[in-house]
This record gives structure tokens, C-alpha cells and sequence, in this order.
């Protein structure tokens, strides 16, 4: 289970597989902490990041990027 901040693209990256806090907000950061102790938090947790890391492999990138190296080609 992960504690995650709203910074940046981490949110684009975990989606919905972490608890997410405000990097600017040290109650936020305690607060997700505690949220990850909650077993049945971790365990939904660890569900939903298995299936989300699905979505992340060189095979995927390397078709998405010649998809758009197509598209691009043909504008």
C-alpha cells in the first residue's frame, strides 16, 4: 500500500491504487498514513495496484508509440 502525493503526474500514475495527500500538507501526509494502517485500506489497496501495474509494460509503450509515430507521419 502506497501514500502517494498529488504532485506532479504521480496521480495520472497510480490512479486510483494509492492514498493520495497534498505534498504541501504534513496532516494530509499523517492522515493517508494512518488510511494505509486501515487493513481493509491496505488490502483494497494491494487489489487495485496489481491490476493497475497491468497497464504499465514495455510492450504496451512500444505500441503506443508507434501508434502515434503513425499518426503523426500521416498529418
Amino acid at each position: 500500500p502506497v501514500a502517494a502525493s498529488t504532485g506532479g503526474s504521480i496521480p495520472e500514475i497510480v490512479g486510483n491504487a494509492a492514498v493520495l495527500f497534498d505534498p504541501r500538507d504534513t496532516e494530509a501526509l499523517l492522515q493517508s498514513m494512518k488510511r494505509l494502517l486501515d487493513p481493509f485500506v491496505a488490502d483494497r489497496l494491494r487489489k487495485t495496484a496489481a491490476e493497475r501495474i497491468q497497464l504499465f509494460n514495455w510492450d504496451r509503450v512500444a505500441a503506443q508509440t508507434l501508434e502515434v509515430y503513425r499518426k503523426t507521419a500521416h498529418t
